[in-house]
């Protein structure tokens, strides 16, 4: 843990097992870094990345309103759920997306250690190429990510999900609304 968090800190991609799948992570507030992942997934620039926080508290410091009832909904969903919030703040504009911000509570237990150590949001996306499969098993990633990014963290693959988490968006109406990959 302490090599991936030093990843982190000095600007490095990460690869890691999230909450959900095997991802790709980096600062969420570091421009260099974020332009390295879109680069190795061979990403376009328009197409949004998500970022992990580790409490509801942290969330806050990065999106204008939190509607009350999101709170309810993050504690009785099952499985990992990123909601799409407007009105994003202290965040690069790289990461905003028609005015939102993709953000997931991340229940991953090193997934939260590390944002913690760092104090700061981490980007999380999937660590395949752009539309390629999404891995949920370490042999599944391209040897082509695997070769590029700063630092693998492996572990033992058995507190995860294995499939992307559904994602949910925030309406004009402030009600919270179930949207489609």
């Amino acid at each position: 843990m302490k090599k991936a968090i030093e990843t982190i800190k000095k600007g490095g991609v990460l690869l890691h097992k999230t909450d959900t799948i095997w991802g790709l992570g980096c600062d969420a507030t570091n421009i260099k870094s974020i332009k390295k992942i879109y680069s190795i997934k061979k990403r376009d620039l328009n197409k949004p990345l998500i970022i992990l926080v580790n409490n509801k508290k942290m969330l806050n410091e990065y999106v204008e309103e939190v509607p009350g009832n999101i709170s309810e909904i993050i504690d009785k969903k099952l499985g990992a759920i990123t909601i799409i919030y407007p009105n994003p703040k202290n965040i690069p504009a790289i990461l905003i997306h028609k005015k939102s911000i993709a953000i997931r509570i991340t229940k991953n237990k090193k997934c939260r250690l590390i944002i913690d150590k760092i104090n700061k949001p981490i980007v999380s996306t999937s660590a395949n190429i752009s539309g390629k499969p999404f891995p949920g098993n370490f042999s599944e990633i391209d040897n082509e990510i695997i070769n590029s990014v700063d630092y693998i963290l492996e572990e033992i693959e058995e507190d995860s999900i294995n499939k992307p988490s559904s994602i949910y968006r925030i309406n004009k109406n402030q009600e919270i609304e179930h949207i489609d990959r």
